[in-house]
């Protein structure tokens, strides 16, 4: 996995470049980078239930949200390390006005992208615990696991999103902080109800 700033993307890297990347002690990848891997997994064996399922997705409409899903959460890896290179990049910038304004768009950002992961993890486990019920009963441990991975990430997004949101000091009563903070509030509330359901079946 090249450093932070590199133009190779995630879903080009081989999967024990990512792990030995992710040891090395770098800025990047990171926590956020792991969790978009992890929902790309679980987007991943959704999109084989369904596929292996034709009775409960005929249309292949559950597949093929697996998919964007699973480009979108890898694409948000990439996005995840050109950001945090920004945050790094603006705390050492000299103080002032712009470098002020500089810091809250870095900061800004880098909360943007965990919050949109937490919501792609929510759909996996949405999409995944809809499958389940009705899905090829060989699959029923595959499928499981895609919910339970994605309800995982959702809470670890919202873990990163909860940080961001303090430590570059965004608004967490009525700006910026207090959006994002709903947004993924209600991410993780959607992944346990997928999970909740699963357990249940």
């Amino acid at each position: 996995m090249p450093p932070a700033g590199s133009d190779a993307s995630t879903a080009s890297t081989s999967l024990a470049d990512f792990l030995e990347a992710l040891a090395a002690g770098r800025a990047a990848p990171s926590a956020g980078a792991m969790l978009a891997v992890t929902v790309a997994g679980a987007a991943g064996l959704t999109a084989m239930g369904a596929r292996l399922s034709p009775a409960a997705d005929p249309d292949g409409a559950v597949a093929g949200a697996a998919d964007r899903l699973r480009a979108r959460a890898l694409s948000l890896a990439d996005e995840d390390r050109t950001a945090y290179g920004r945050v790094i990049a603006a705390r050492r910038s000299a103080d002032g006005p712009q470098a002020a304004e500089t810091r809250d768009a870095a900061w800004a950002e880098a909360t943007r992208i965990p919050v949109e992961l937490g919501e792609c993890a929510a759909e996996v486990a949405d999409h995944a615990a809809e499958l389940l019920p009705h899905g090829n009963p060989n699959l029923e441990g595959d499928v499981g696991v895609a919910v339970d991975l994605a309800a995982g990430a959702a809470h670890g997004a919202a873990r990163l999103a909860r940080i961001n949101v303090a430590e570059g000091g965004l608004d967490a009563t009525d700006g910026p902080g207090a959006a994002f903070l709903d947004r993924v509030g209600r991410a993780t509330a959607t992944a346990d109800g997928a999970a909740s359901r699963v357990e249940r079946t």
